[in-house]
């Protein structure tokens, strides 16, 4: 076993961590029902790195996984799909995804690297994410976990009644911009360094499941990461134990969890109506 933490020991951690800030983001959007949306900014983000791999090889360059071009290309995306689709229309979502998800296929067709780059963005490439990648992520959950703990009522307020928080003096514009602009970071360059699926089932899933299972939205707040963590781990040895991708293993762990959790918590399928439902009680 030595040997393989010496091998992926840092990607294995990378997901961990990252797993953290996913969790948290996640539920701001769930409960703003705005799961289309992190789909759309998933697909927005991987177009942008294809794009940004297409430009490094027109130019006459090649490129290596973790490049920074191709990060920044992610995060690009991702921040553009987020502000298109964040206060927009579930239709506009929609069309951006089916757009990025296009853009994404086209751009990487003549790639010299070709189906691996397609493979990675859309699935999985965790397991040579590095040194840089840890940190960078240790830095993002320290400094949600910060905002959290520093807005926590504000936060709260807005995510399941943003007229009221309204009516109760906050800059609702302002706030959405900003949330904008961290969940569209952040599920960027998770989307760059772990793929599409992985960025997108740690950010969705665990607040589902945890939606499902408990009443009070305050106890989501750290549910929904240990249930995060808690999948990232038992994934990554269910993959190591069958030679399976990580990013796959985890996610499918998290998908066959959700609706048994919807059985034995007894809660509507309906996320935004569960969620509403937990903050009324807790």
């Amino acid at each position: 076993m030595s040997e393989y933490l010496e091998l992926f020991g840092i990607a294995w951690l990378t997901l961990i961590i990252a797993a953290i800030p996913l969790s948290l983001l996640g539920i701001l959007v769930v409960a703003r029902n705005q799961v289309i949306l992190a789909i759309a900014a998933s697909q927005s983000a991987a177009c942008g790195a294809a794009l940004a791999m297409l430009l490094i090889g027109a130019l006459g360059g090649g490129h290596i996984h973790g490049d920074l071009r191709i990060h920044l290309g992610a995060m690009l995306g991702g921040l553009i799909g987020t502000a298109i689709a964040w206060t927009g229309t579930h239709e506009r979502a929609a069309w951006l995804f089916a757009a990025a998800g296009a853009g994404t296929i086209l751009f990487i067709s003549h790639s010299p690297y070709g189906m691996h780059d397609v493979l990675a963005l859309q699935h999985s490439n965790a397991m040579i994410a590095t040194t840089r990648d840890v940190v960078l992520f240790a830095l993002i959950t320290i400094t949600l976990l910060f905002f959290l703990k520093r807005w926590n009522t504000e936060l709260r307020l807005l995510a399941i009644d943003p007229i009221h928080a309204h009516s109760c003096g906050m800059d609702v514009s302002r706030w959405n911009l900003v949330l904008g602009a961290i969940i569209g970071l952040v599920l960027s360059l998770a989307v760059s360094v772990f793929g599409l699926l992985y960025a997108f089932a740690c950010l969705i899933l665990p607040s589902l499941i945890g939606g499902s299972l408990i009443k009070s939205f305050k106890s989501l707040l750290w549910l929904a990461p240990v249930i995060s963590i808690g999948a990232t781990i038992l994934g990554i040895v269910l993959g190591h134990t069958f030679d399976i991708a990580p990013g796959q293993s985890i996610t499918a762990l998290l998908a066959f969890v959700y609706p048994l959790a919807c059985v034995i918590g007894w809660q509507p399928s309906d996320s935004k109506t569960s969620l509403d439902q937990a903050e009324r009680s807790g």
